[in-house]
């Protein structure tokens, strides 16, 4: 406008003046473009166009694209689903606050079980609960019980873990409702009190009503509701159904019970204290224990006794090694799988590549750059990828249902396996890196060369290509080799496990069947007189029944198998 009106001023009529400024201006469009390129306008147009474009090819080739989407999904899936189990039952099983902080201490005997940390006695726990100074909060807590509970009219098998109060803070864990029990409240009800897991607590109708406060009978003794705990708080190896305080008899607390090790102790650290100095602090202790008892000092020289500790998530190691190992190795095969899943798509995007070959040379034709070209074709591969991290997560989703139907109960956490959304990040991350390294080949193989060479030359001469021979070749064969190196993987996991599952273990196990009769010591007699009047003639009684069962052969009873 202002060139209009200097031309006007110069003594052209306006229409002539327009023309003019028209034609000394230039292409309008193009300013404009290069005025949007400027801002970054342009690059973000680009990119929605070729997002659109993309998703106009994926919806043309149906069965490509379903193919490509269910591969990855199921590769994605399956991986990050494996490292959710790995990370759950190896890395980190117990889900507490600064975890890092929280030590399991114990014996360690160095001489026999290297650095497994062992349990200890009742008087091995007073004395680290006196002299320790490493610590803030120290707990003790035995491995898990059953108890049966009174429903009024009915009995309910229960697993309850037996804890001193110095196990909450030390966790750090807090409660769902009400309290957990402290040193008062069991000083006050005598131990007669209960915290109960929230499944339990749910199971009984805390949901409906508040049972805070109310009466449970457990082996015909009353303990009053107090609190309940979060499902996801464990201090043993499984998940327990309730927690009593643990209460110590005369006799545990004498010197004839000093080498009775069957207790647990976990404990958190003092701010500025780091697991070192701990142990070091705990070898200290423990000199001073050997002091009060100099009778135990050749045992200490045998054995290389002493007082130590392992961050709480490490210990699992200790007891579950081999099975962490397991599944780390089902970790680095569902990675495997994914990588050859990786190596079929590139496979198949190679293909439809060249399938478009002449629809690229066109668009080079009229004026798309080698650039414009090539992010076009990592859009639509990244589109591709998005799709399958999408649909990856139906594919987890079936794995947790599956899971949920499949007994695990002899694997420690395994029930506790949820979707760890974390992991899907970085699966997704991961498979977006793959993505970028899956389409460089494709690309480097479609663009390297001119692509008005391909359509003069022909379809024949296109399709006879050595380089794309050779890169097909090196697709194949990647993806031939991982795959053999999976089989025979999957083919030694499976002949380990058969030869497990055969394993002689000295008898005969055909026509053999194990069950349990649970025999609580509040209904047949805790001492010897209970188990010579009750308990035996009981087990004589259920035998000669189980005797007389038509194709029983014989049968007998032990106090465990």
């Amino acid at each position: 406008e202002f060139m209009i009106d200097e031309l006007v001023e110069e003594g052209l009529s306006p229409e002539e003046a327009r023309k003019e400024a028209l034609k000394r201006f230039g292409n309008v469009e193009s300013l404009k473009e290069d005025c949007q390129a400027s801002w970054g306008v342009r690059m973000l147009d680009d990119l929605v166009q070729d997002a659109k474009y993309s998703f106009r090819q994926i919806a043309k080739y149906k069965i490509h694209t379903a193919i490509i989407v269910l591969t990855l999904a199921i590769c994605m899936g399956a991986n990050s689903s494996a490292y959710n189990f790995v990370v759950k039952l190896v890395s980190k099983p117990y889900d507490y606050v600064d975890d890092e902080r929280i030590m399991m201490v114990g014996k360690l005997e160095s001489h026999l079980s290297g650095d497994s940390v062992g349990n200890v006695s009742v008087l091995q726990w007073k004395f680290l609960e006196e002299h320790s100074t490493s610590f803030s909060h120290m707990g003790l807590h035995d491995d898990a019980i059953t108890y049966d509970l009174d429903l009024g009219g009915s009995i309910r098998r229960i697993s309850v873990d037996k804890i001193t109060s110095g196990v909450w803070p030390a966790t750090g864990i807090q409660p769902v409702k009400g309290q957990f029990f402290d040193e008062l409240d069991v000083e006050n009800t005598q131990g007669k009190v209960i915290v109960l897991g929230e499944n339990l607590w749910s199971d009984l109708g805390g949901g409906e009503s508040d049972l805070l406060g109310t009466e449970l009978i457990l082996d015909g003794e009353s303990y009053r509701v107090i609190g309940v705990a979060p499902q996801s708080f464990y201090i043993g190896y499984f998940h327990v159904d309730a927690f009593i305080p643990r209460m110590f008899s005369s006799r545990e607390l004498q010197e004839v019970s000093r080498n009775n090790h069957s207790h647990k102790v976990v404990a958190r650290l003092k701010p500025g204290i780091s697991v070192e100095q701990a142990n070091q602090s705990l070898g200290a202790v423990f000199e001073g224990y050997m002091d009060l008892y100099p009778q135990d000092r050749d045992d200490q020289n045998r054995t290389g006794a002493t007082f130590g500790g392992v961050v709480i998530n490490r210990f699992i190691m200790q007891d579950f090694g081999q099975i962490g190992v397991a599944f780390k190795s089902v970790q680095m095969v569902t990675l495997l799988v994914l990588i050859i899943g990786c190596l079929n798509v590139g496979g198949m995007i190679l293909v439809k590549g060249y399938s478009r070959i002449q629809e690229l040379a066109m668009r080079k034709a009229m004026g798309a750059s080698v650039l414009r070209l090539s992010r076009q074709i990592y859009v639509e591969i990244i589109t591709y990828f998005l799709l399958g991290g999408l649909f990856s997560f139906v594919f987890l989703k079936l794995i947790y249902w599956g899971g949920r139907y499949v007994q695990l109960d002899e694997i420690p956490w395994a029930g506790e396996w949820t979707i760890d959304l974390s992991s899907m990040y970085l699966t997704v991350a991961v498979s977006l890196i793959a993505a970028l390294l899956t389409g460089l080949m494709p690309l480097v193989s479609i663009l390297r060369r001119e692509l008005m060479d391909f359509v003069r030359a022909g379809n024949r001469t296109m399709a006879g290509s050595v380089s794309k021979h050779r890169l097909h070749g090196i697709f194949v064969i990647s993806q031939v080799s991982l795959s053999v190196i999976l089989l025979i993987t999957a083919g030694l996991l499976v002949h380990n496990l058969k030869a497990v599952m055969e394993k002689n273990i000295g008898f005969d196990r055909e026509g053999r069947l194990a069950f349990e009769i649970p025999q609580p010591g509040y209904r047949f007699g805790k001492n010897e007189e209970g188990y010579r009047n009750e308990i035996l003639p009981f087990q004589e009684r259920v035998l000669d029944r189980v005797r007389s069962m038509p194709g029983v052969v014989s049968a007998s009873a032990s106090s465990k198998i």
